[in-house]
């Protein structure tokens, strides 16, 4: 079984306010000859507070070999929500 490009789904994760970096990475997959599906990214820094209790910071640092950051947690918002 071989794949080709119209075989990968292709997401691009995105804060509704950065039209910049939208349309950045729009020039890039089109140049690329993939399409996408568009997500609205959560910002980290606004949902911080509601989601820092519930992750074991230690234990992140531990396994990403990183201190847990604002952007992380919003990916984690946008993925439980």
């Amino acid at each position: 079984m071989s794949l080709n490009r119209s075989d990968l789904k292709t997401w691009l994760i995105n804060l509704p306010q950065d039209n910049i970096r939208r349309s950045l990475m729009d020039s890039h997959l089109q140049r690329l000859g993939l399409d996408y599906t568009l997500f609205a990214a959560i910002d980290g820094n606004r949902v911080f507070g509601q989601f820092a209790d519930r992750v074991d910071e230690s234990a992140f640092r531990r396994n990403m070999g990183m201190p847990l950051l604002p952007g992380h947690l919003g990916v984690y918002a946008l993925i439980s929500e």
